[in-house]
């Protein structure tokens, strides 16, 4: 590569500046780190609800039996949720 000076310089002005990026990436990086980690905290946890269905199953039937007008009040908004995310989905 002694050749060729201007690709040493060339290559040296790219690697100075994939520095400065890679810095900047990292500090806006570090803003973002608590929120995302805890976001895949509650992800952790919902998986680990799902992967247990009969008991999700039992806590639904216990407000059923316990508090039936909240259990239907509920209900009717996880439904319309349940709707609404399905509408958005098909936009993206």
């Amino acid at each position: 590569m002694a050749a060729f000076p201007e690709l040493q310089r060339k290559r040296a002005v790219l690697q100075a500046r994939s520095n400065v990026l890679r810095h900047r990436l990292q500090a806006q990086l570090a803003v973002a780190q608590a929120p995302l980690a805890r976001a895949d905290r509650w992800r952790a946890r919902l998986g680990g609800v799902l992967a247990r269905p009969h008991w999700v199953g039992a806590a639904a039937a216990l407000l059923v039996l316990l508090r039936p007008a909240r259990a239907m009040r509920w209900g009717t908004q996880a439904w319309a949720a349940w709707r609404f995310w399905r509408q958005l989905r098909r936009f993206f």
